[in-house]
């Protein structure tokens, strides 16, 4: 996960993330999860589970389907209400998308993850953050870079930006390899480096 958060960053030093920077993300991507699928131990176990289950896993698969294509229909209707709430507020594109539409499209993340929690599964509360993350940084900019190139400039990513991520990721790494557990403490920090980005982005870009 820290490796392909920064693999963006570092592509991206030049200022744009290139058609041939979005193929080097999306076979990051690829790869990782060829990784991830080699390093599973219960693929065998798993197959012959859903072979002999009782649940009808093409109805689930075409109900998560149909949950997917809502979603991309709605992702445009986002898109539009952020470009109208920049203009109506008088504020950048970029800290719109950094704040508002992150968040909102993060909601069915922590959705999940507090349904999952309830089951006392932690495990798959990690493994849907990095399985995200890892996503995003990989798959989704990849996918955009190709199609089109992105520029980089201050309101979309500047210093702030990285050094906070950077920050984030130590925490949560430093967390995860010492106790090999996030604690309330932990949590707090995390909600507070998140707090300090939103004032400090929102100061940058001088938003009134």
């Amino acid at each position: 996960m820290a490796l392909f958060s920064m693999l963006p960053i570092l592509l991206s030093i030049d200022g744009t993330l290139s058609q041939i920077d979005g193929i080097i993300l999306f076979a990051g991507y690829i790869g990782n999860a060829i990784v991830v699928i080699k390093r599973s131990t219960g693929i065998e176990s798993l197959i012959e589970k859903i072979e002999h289950s009782s649940i009808n896993i093409w109805k689930q698969f075409s109900i998560f389907a149909a949950a997917l294509l809502v979603i991309i229909a709605t992702s445009q209707a986002i898109v539009k209400s952020a470009e109208n709430i920049s203009s109506l507020l008088g504020i950048s594109l970029g800290f719109v998308g950094l704040t508002l539409t992150a968040v909102g499209t993060s909601l069915p993340e922590l959705s999940f993850a507090i349904q999952v929690m309830k089951k006392h599964k932690p495990q798959e509360v990690l493994g849907d953050v990095t399985g995200s993350v890892v996503a995003n940084a990989t798959l989704v900019l990849g996918l955009t870079a190709i199609i089109h190139p992105i520029t980089i400039n201050k309101s979309n990513m500047g210093p702030s930006t990285l050094i906070i991520m950077a920050l984030t990721l130590l925490i949560f790494l430093k967390a995860a390899k010492t106790k090999e557990k996030l604690d309330k403490i932990e949590a707090v920090a995390l909600l507070c480096v998140y707090l300090l980005f939103i004032l400090v982005e929102y100061y940058l870009q001088g938003i009134s």
